[in-house]
């Protein structure tokens, strides 16, 4: 409990002490609100899941008699190096018949990597102030329904994960408060750094726009067999790499306004855009009959393993530019690891492959079945050749 000091307005020699209830202290919840108008506006704000899809808890104000609280975690996915978000100041605690109770107090943060106890975070700091204030400190005196902003310095050149811990102390005006940095708040930060080959999603979101209009422009065309997939993956590739001086586009003759430039096969064109500086490393995944005419059977080593190591659990979007059945059908492969609990994959061409039900992510373990049966279905249907999978890993310059 808190002690209660009452001061006489006629005679400041004379006060009164006594022990006091929690109408005494300052217990206050804060909570985040959306970053409209912040530089976080538009990076990705969730609730904090579990394995099963629900929500994780956090328990506030354990220090308490009687307030006790569980709220859900929201999390910020950011690679800005300084992002700001905003907040709010609610009160909690028990109503009282009378008086609203100790209305003001000192908020302050830590950065923990666990969210129920403080575990030392490096390469990463915060500052606190007032909504409208212009400098940052280490803590902030507020009150019911003041909003204040946080701002993360964040140093390290790694991912990070960790959790912003709000602490709240009493002001020690007339009402005195006994509970120190009451655990207040809870609120997670994922950053993700920046990497060359690692995308975002604004940038997959280019991807896929320009492989939905080169899928409708292939409809309207009239070309053999698979013969517009070059030139799809050409023109995702000048989307998300933001190029379109050295990939293919439509239209393409310098006539008419395009850039010329012309494809051969996926082997070839991957040579030129490893010159071009965008290709990061290669892959070669054989099936089981390289050296028959046999159908194959199975993949002889893992394609989801050695993508895997590439990706050295760094969160993002992974993009592969590959071929199959002897260079004849040229796709490319987009990893989702934003999430390293549930990666996906999703392959884009035409709308040979890319069609129908297969339009969508998959789960990243059914990677190596996948390919092996896209690998039977051109052996079935095509010439006998379809015995590897070439995959080249694209970066930015």
């Amino acid at each position: 409990m808190g002690k209660l000091t009452i001061n006489s307005v006629s005679d400041s020699n004379v006060s009164y002490e006594g022990s006091s209830t929690e109408m005494d202290e300052f217990i206050p919840i804060v909570r985040v609100l959306q970053p409209e108008g912040y530089n976080t506006d538009q990076e990705g704000l969730f609730f904090e899941k579990d394995e099963n899809g629900n929500d994780i808890m956090v328990d506030l104000l354990t220090q308490t008699e009687a307030s006790q609280v569980s709220f859900s975690i929201s999390e910020l996915t950011t690679s800005l190096n300084k992002p700001i978000m905003p907040f709010l100041v609610l009160k909690a605690g028990p109503d009282f018949t009378f008086g609203k109770g100790d209305d003001d107090g000192y908020i302050s943060l830590e950065l923990s990597l666990e969210k129920d106890k403080y575990v030392e975070v490096e390469g990463a700091t915060a500052s606190i102030k007032l909504k409208g204030d212009a400098h940052y400190s280490d803590k902030v005196l507020v009150k019911w329904e003041d909003k204040i902003d946080v701002e993360i310095d964040i140093t390290t050149k790694k991912s990070i994960e960790f959790y912003i811990r709000f602490l709240a102390n009493d002001d020690k005006d007339r009402f005195e408060g006994d509970y120190e940095n009451l655990f207040c708040g809870c609120f997670k930060v994922i950053f993700i750094a920046y990497y060359k080959d690692v995308f975002n999603l604004e940038e997959v979101d280019l991807l896929f726009k320009e492989n939905k209009r080169a899928k409708e422009f292939n409809k309207k065309g009239d070309f053999a067999g698979n013969g517009y997939c070059i030139n799809t993956a050409d023109r995702g590739l000048g989307a998300i790499l933001k190029d379109t001086d050295n990939f293919y586009k439509e239209p393409n003759y310098i006539k008419l306004g395009g850039n010329g430039v012309r494809l051969e096969s996926g082997s070839i064109r991957a040579a030129i855009i490893a010159k071009l500086g965008y290709i990061k490393s290669y892959i070669e995944i054989r099936t089981n009959n390289y050296n028959t005419f046999d159908k194959p059977t199975k993949l002889n080593s893992s394609l989801s393993k050695k993508i895997l190591e590439e990706i050295n659990e760094r969160r993002g979007y992974h993009l592969y530019y590959f071929s199959m059945h002897g260079d004849y059908h040229v796709m490319l492969l987009l990893i989702n690891y934003t999430d390293p609990k549930e990666p996906t994959f999703r392959i884009l061409d035409q709308g040979y492959v890319d069609s129908g039900s297969n339009s969508r992510f998959i789960e990243f373990a059914k990677m190596d079945s996948v390919f092996l049966i896209i690998a039977e279905a051109f052996w079935e249907s095509k010439n006998k050749h379809a015995k590897n999978i070439l995959l080249w890993r694209i970066q930015r310059k």
